[in-house]
């Protein structure tokens, strides 16, 4: 419907254009008009309005109040403050390969479970002051508090303690000697004489001006309008080849319209074809998926007899069209997954000979004909033993996918004879009851990636497996689990990576969903933009550049 529109905006344009080239009298070399700079920079302007702006880049987004404080980052534009604010001593890529950013070089203790760095020296935060050990053991020590549980608590886990031996180096020790323990590395460094304070909730509470050793500063903070940076002369890393950065508070109609006057250069966008549709029929308007660290799946109670067999959780994917779904939910936003990950460089792994588990209802039949449920009265229900095939799927209806994928599931699985009883709670009463071990057969759940997680976390049999609701328990499993704590490599976990992946797919501790994207429109005046899967384009924001006239 909008590309109809746009279509008849232009036409018209285009016959009156042809009628004059048609009708005008034939033109000599005087009659020529000359074309002047002024007339292409009108040209130029008329094409792209933005590319009269200065170098700036301006990004819109919903909501701009923040504490801005790195240690509890929560809302996007907090993160995007903190990655370019801020540096922490490593950082990692998508690949899992890290980089040195504030240390000269790292090594292990003999057992591995120390890590030892060494700082760079002149190092200088953005108010010109030296980097020092100090600085980095008080940041870990607001981490390890008893009371801090913000973006980083994790890192409490698996850190025991953090201490300066020299003048430029500082030791990490930790609880054992897990492969992740370099990813503690990356907390953003504060400067311990701008961030003391009396106490710990003083230190939470108290609104600071972000201000650390990255590449842009904090410039300015209008409270629900904008916040604005500009490059730091104090940076130790490349400096950046924009001049700045402004972020602009605006709904995602606001940020539309503004994007169309060529006012803001970038913002997130909703995953729907009509919206996508409307900025590319601009002349400027360009469009950037991702994949973001966001999956659906179906949790499933392994403890329950039912589920508990492979024959039936096997024909409860095989017998739900999950592609016809995710196509109809997200609208071509989403892709399929078939295994669960817990980290953003799994996706990046050579991950084959996977089940794709492809909509499959004869399939699905006879996985449950062997399982030894079938419709022996003619009723439509299949039964075994007397007792008909049913199960309860517990769901929370605040979000359109959750209710909607149950309303499929229902109707697909009904076709294979299961009786499928919806019992619909809010997403807070249903997270209690399963952290209380009130576990139902079935339920909607979504898992967003965070650092420093392991498989563990969602698929352990251990105290580990926090979030191992289902009390999936599977000793091959477990053992890979270990094994990844095991090895330092990236070549050695990626191969551990790959037999979890295959394993999961093979014995479905969950039945997997989606994987959401992210859609960002952007001006085609901004060149070398990338966008992460946790929705950030701060990762590159080295290589950024904006056209500007000359």
């Amino acid at each position: 419907m909008v590309f109809r529109k746009y279509a008849t905006r232009v036409l018209p344009f285009f016959l009156i254009v042809l009628i004059l080239v048609g009708c005008s009298p034939k033109s000599t070399k005087n009659d020529i008009p000359k074309t002047t700079v002024a007339d292409s920079v009108n040209q130029e302007i008329f094409s792209n309005p933005a590319v009269s702006r200065s170098n700036v880049l301006v990004v819109g987004v919903d909501d701009i109040e923040g504490l801005f404080n790195p240690l509890y980052s929560s809302k996007a534009v907090e993160y995007w403050v903190a990655d370019l604010v801020f540096n922490g001593l490593l950082a990692f890529d998508k690949t899992g390969n890290s980089e040195k950013i504030l240390v000269d070089s790292y090594t292990f203790s003999e057992d591995e479970k120390a890590i030892t760095v060494s700082l760079k020296p002149d190092v200088l935060f953005q108010d010109g002051t030296k980097l020092t050990v100090n600085d980095v053991v008080f940041t870990y020590s607001m981490v390890l508090n008893d009371s801090y549980n913000g973006f980083y608590q994790e890192v409490k886990e698996h850190l025991i303690s953090v201490e300066a031996i020299s003048d430029s180096e500082v030791v990490f020790q930790f609880k054992s000697d897990a492969a992740d323990n370099l990813k503690s590395l990356v907390i953003p460094i504060l400067s311990e004489n701008y961030y003391k304070a009396d106490d710990f909730n003083s230190f939470i509470t108290s609104y600071k001006e972000p201000m650390g050793t990255g590449v842009f500063k904090f410039e300015d903070y209008n409270s629900g309008e904008s916040l604005s940076l500009s490059v730091s002369t104090n940076s130790i890393q490349r400096k950046p080849k924009l001049q700045g950065i402004l972020i602009k508070q605006l709904s995602e109609a606001e940020a539309k319209a503004e994007f169309a006057e060529g006012k803001i250069d970038l913002f997130r966008l909703s995953a729907e074809r009509a919206s996508v549709l409307e900025i590319k029929t601009q002349p400027f308007g360009l469009v950037m998926t991702q994949g973001t660290n966001a999956s659906m799946f179906i949790g499933l109670n392994h403890q329950d007899a039912l589920m508990s067999d492979d024959k039936i959780r096997r024909a409860l994917i095989t017998g739900l069209d999950r592609q016809s779904f995710v196509q109809t939910e997200w609208e071509g936003y989403a892709e399929v997954i078939n295994y669960l990950a817990v980290d953003n460089s799994e996706y990046a792994m050579d991950s084959q000979n996977l089940n794709a588990y492809a909509y499959d209802f004869t399939k699905a039949s006879e996985l449950l004909d062997s399982a030894g449920w079938k419709d022996v009265d003619g009723d439509g229900f299949r039964e075994k033993n007397g007792e008909r095939l049913k199960i309860t799927y517990v769901v929370f209806p605040e979000l359109s996918w959750s209710y909607n994928l149950a309303q499929r599931a229902q109707s697909d699985w009904r076709k294979l004879g299961i009786e499928v009883e919806i019992q619909y709670l809010d997403y807070q009463t249903m997270m209690e009851q399963l952290l209380e071990g009130k576990t139902p057969q079935m339920w909607n759940l979504a898992w967003q990636i965070k650092s420093y997680e392991s498989p563990e976390t969602l698929f352990s049999n251990t105290e580990t497996g926090v979030y191992n609701f289902g009390g999936y328990n599977n000793s091959r499993a477990q053992s890979l689990f270990e094994k990844l704590h095991e090895v330092n490599s990236n070549y050695e976990r990626e191969v551990y990576f790959i037999e979890w992946h295959q394993l999961q797919n093979e014995t479905l501790p969950v039945i997997p969903i989606a994987r959401m994207k992210s859609v960002w429109a952007y001006n085609s005046r901004v060149k070398n933009l990338t966008i992460d899967a946790y929705g950030s384009w701060t990762g590159n924001i080295n290589n950024i550049e904006v056209e500007v006239l000359q």
